[in-house]
């Protein structure tokens, strides 16, 4: 999920009534004052936008699988993700940095990406590089880098054996007509924050 800025909350809050949702949601501070909840719903345009004119993979491994809009939102809007794909937990490094590369073109807060596959149940959660430690004061995280500010404690996307595990892997080049080995080489930055 995605979570888009709200202005009604000044302090972080703990909601449980959706349990695959982020526990807690706060809207972005600007000039010592919070964001109008007028503003929802031009960021959920913007964001849609966004999300339309993202130049997503076809047919593999980041494709367009994001939906917003629904009416079915307790304090924030959201912005779903779901999908499924064969072998996806052999390129999710990949697939993380891709998101992490259209979160920062989105007016949002917070992502969390939970993974089922063969080889466990995992989640990330993402934010804007400016809210973390130390904070940047900014009007607008569009354009801002995204992290992982919490990550499952045994990560594989980041282990190095995995890492050459999937090496092994053969994928099609489009461009020179030839099978080379998979090899990615691009993370998303770890801003680890205690729980």
């Amino acid at each position: 999920m995605v979570y888009l800025p709200q202005s009604l909350v000044h302090q972080k809050r703990k909601y449980t009534a959706c349990p695959t949702l982020l526990e807690h949601s706060y809207g972005p501070y600007v000039g010592r004052q919070w964001l109008h909840r007028r503003w929802d719903e031009k960021y959920m345009q913007q964001n849609l936008q966004a999300i339309a004119s993202y130049a997503f993979d076809d047919p593999y491994p980041f494709t367009t699988i994001f939906w917003g809009g629904t009416p079915a939102r307790y304090f924030c809007p959201l912005i779903g993700l779901t999908g499924s794909y064969r072998s996806i937990e052999e390129v999710w490094s990949e697939w993380l940095w891709k998101f992490s590369q259209l979160l920062s073109r989105l007016e949002a807060i917070e992502a969390r990406v939970s993974l089922e596959c063969i080889i466990g149940s995992y989640t990330w959660e993402l934010q804007p590089r400016a809210s973390c430690p130390p904070m940047q004061q900014v009007t607008s995280f569009i354009g801002q880098p995204w992290v992982i500010t919490h990550a499952p404690p045994t990560d594989f996307s980041i282990d190095p054996e995995w890492l050459q595990r999937c090496e092994r892997n053969q994928v099609y080049d489009s461009e020179s007509g030839e099978w080379r080995p998979y090899k990615w080489e691009q993370f998303v930055e770890r801003v680890l924050l205690k729980p």
